[in-house]
């Protein structure tokens, strides 16, 4: 049953809640984002959640490493499945009755119905020296996050009925591994690509014209750099979450239970820096119904979920 964890939730809309006078000038936005949990269930404790997206009856779909997939919508986990050992889901999109989804190692694509085994639909295509990293199902095709070893650069491929094509490719990198790697999350028609790690930037893309922008450089910014250690080795960037107006970017320590929040608004300037002395996360949000879902632990692993909002401090 969903529960309250009323201190950190306190804790979190404080931190949240006052943006810097700078801040105040964005057009489409008031100055203050106020948090409010609607929920939280526990987790297994050992489960890693990969992504999630959105499903048209408000609710997400989420999937774990282990080839867990479930929904959760503000009254709990309404539905779990478990894939076979062997595969381990890397993009999900719902279909009529179950989901549709590609397997990281081979790039083979499944339908999953309600009561069946997943059904082979095809395979996507990648070249020798190609390798599957993440994959987002948008319009009517998938984009796909690849790290190309034999060029040794990362590429954003777009499988669709019309065939294949790249939509991006960043720059060829000294050595494989260094390829850049890239969380994919969705920012209305375009997409967010967030480097795992610093300087952890932030590329926005549109799917349909292939134009890139470099959104934020957040360890280049000095406010971010003054709530940061000397060295970034241990920290890594969650995907980017937009909002309505701006998005919201979590950095993480693998080392520590140290967290950094960070706020962008609508013109990618950086609003608000929030330290969290725990483990806390970001997975997915939607803009329209205002909802953010996160993943903390206080104690056991939970589920998060929470309301947003824009209020307007007093004149």
């Amino acid at each position: 049953m969903p529960h309250r964890a009323a201190p950190l939730r306190l804790a979190l809309m404080c931190l949240l809640l006052h943006a810097p006078a700078a801040a105040r000038a964005q057009a489409c936005a008031p100055a203050a984002l106020h948090l409010e949990q609607q929920a939280a269930y526990p987790l297994p404790p050992h489960l890693g959640i990969e992504g999630a997206t959105a499903l048209v009856d408000g609710g997400y779909a989420l999937w774990a490493a282990d080839g867990t997939i479930f929904e959760v919508d503000p009254t709990g986990v309404r539905l779990e499945r478990h894939l076979p050992r062997d595969l381990r889901p890397v993009g999900l999109t719902p279909v009529p009755g179950g989901f549709r989804f590609l397997d990281l190692r081979t790039g083979t694509e499944y339908q999953l119905g309600a009561d069946t085994l997943p059904a082979v639909l095809g395979r996507v295509p990648l070249a020798p020296g190609q390798e599957l990293d993440g994959a987002r199902w948008v319009d009517d095709g998938w984009l796909l996050a690849v790290r190309d070893t034999l060029a040794r650069r990362f590429l954003l491929r777009r499988v669709a009925t019309g065939g294949a094509h790249t939509v991006y490719a960043s720059s060829v990198a000294d050595t494989v591994p260094r390829i850049p790697r890239y969380h994919l999350s969705p920012a209305g028609p375009a997409l967010l690509l967030t480097h795992l790690t610093a300087p952890f930037e932030v590329l926005r893309v549109d799917p349909r014209t292939g134009g890139v922008d470099t959104l934020a450089t957040p360890a280049a910014d000095p406010a971010v750099r003054a709530a940061l250690p000397d060295t970034l080795a241990g920290w890594r960037a969650l995907p980017a979450v937009a909002l309505d107006c701006g998005w919201l970017l979590t950095l993480t320590d693998l080392t520590s239970d140290q967290r950094l929040l960070l706020r962008y608004d609508a013109s990618s300037a950086l609003a608000r820096v929030t330290p969290l002395a725990v483990p806390f996360g970001l997975v997915a949000g939607r803009p329209a119904a205002a909802t953010l879902l996160a993943a903390r632990r206080a104690g056991a692993m939970e589920l998060v979920w929470y309301a947003w909002r824009w209020d307007r401090e007093p004149d």
